[in-house]
Parts: C-alpha cells; structure tokens; sequence
C-alpha cells in the first residue's frame, strides 16, 4: 500500500512538473517554417541570442495547431487557435534584467463529453540564455526544477517576435484532451509572442 501511494505521488508529480514546464517554459524553435502567415515568418533569424533582447514584456498574437480545431463549435475548423478560442489572449512573458521572467499561460483542460474549461494564471521563475538556449529554474512544490530549450527570435519592419514551438507532450499542457476531441491529434502548437514598444 505505502509503495502504491510512493508511486502514485512521484507520478502525480511527474506530471505536475511536466504541466508546470509546459506552462512556464514551453519555448522551442526546432519548427520555423513559413506558414504563410507573416507572424510566422522566419527571416531574421537571431541565433545568438542576449538576455538584453529578451528583455521586455512579450505578448502572443498567433498560435498555430498542426490539424484544425473547432473550440468554438461553429462547425468551421482552423489550425489558428486564436479564432477559435479566447482562452489563450492573456498569454505573454515578461523578462526582467534581474534574471527573473514573469508569464501569463492558459490551457484548455477537456471534460470526458469535450467540453472545455479555461484555466489561467500567472507564474514567475528565474532564466538565463546561452546562444539559442533558454535555461528556467523554478520550484515546483518545494522542489527545485530546471528546463533548458531552444528559442527563436525574428523581426522585421513590424516589430521583434518570440517563436516558440511546442511539441506534443509539451502541447498537453496547453490543451488537456482525453482523446475524444477535435484536439485529440495536435502533435504541435507554433506560438508566436510579440515585443510590446
């Protein structure tokens, strides 16, 4: 019995950590191919990348599903998740000088029927960069916890874009699916948050 609850808490959090790391620091760059979409877009591609281009308040203005979805239940899919749902718009990240990034997440947490809940709030956590490389250090339940993953910075005329691609255990975290959904075959969530001036 002690070894069924030992090992139903390290799972429980496995997973919460999984689901923290997703929410707190899912950013990756692996996938930055047009999509004909502008935002999507990577010219200009920053490989070098300095705590001082982070620095800034950084909102999202696409996301991007690798097969279309209908949250909305109008009967009409698209892969923008935006116009589907507006769960996401109070996504952002924040990074300050002093090494601390503050962020905004929401997910979408389905009931076995495929309706959806809302769930959001706001995180803070510790980060560095090296090149491409984005370290966050965060304790989760009283336990320290590091993430390390590759980011991608863009810009053009219009302004300076965070590219962050989620793969699908990372996009779980976003869109919690029991596999009876529209949702049930995301593999991958392009995000894209811009620099507010």
């Amino acid at each position: 019995m002690i070894k069924e609850k030992t090992m139903e808490f390290k799972i429980t959090k496995a997973l919460l950590a999984l689901c923290m790391c997703g929410m707190l620091f899912s950013c990756g760059g692996e996938d930055l191919d047009d999509t004909g979409e502008p935002v999507f877009k990577s010219s200009n591609l920053t490989a070098d990348i300095s705590s001082a281009d982070l620095l800034g308040k950084w909102e999202l203005i696409g996301m991007e599903g690798d097969r279309e979805v209908d949250f909305n239940g109008d009967g009409i899919g698209s892969i923008d998740m935006l116009s589907e749902t507006s769960c996401f718009n109070i996504m952002y990240y924040e990074f300050f000088d002093n090494g601390v990034v503050e962020t905004g997440q929401a997910r979408l947490w389905f009931d076995s029927s495929g309706n959806f809940t809302c769930l959001s709030g706001e995180y803070a956590a510790t980060y560095s960069i090296s090149q491409d490389i984005l370290r966050v250090d965060f304790n989760l339940n009283g336990s320290p916890m590091t993430e390390e993953k590759q980011i991608a910075l863009t810009s053009d005329a219009t302004g300076d874009y965070l590219h962050v691609t989620l793969s699908d255990l990372e996009a779980a975290a976003y869109v919690n699916d029991p596999g009876t959904t529209n949702a049930s075959h995301l593999s991958l969530i392009k995000m894209v948050y811009k620099k507010e001036l």
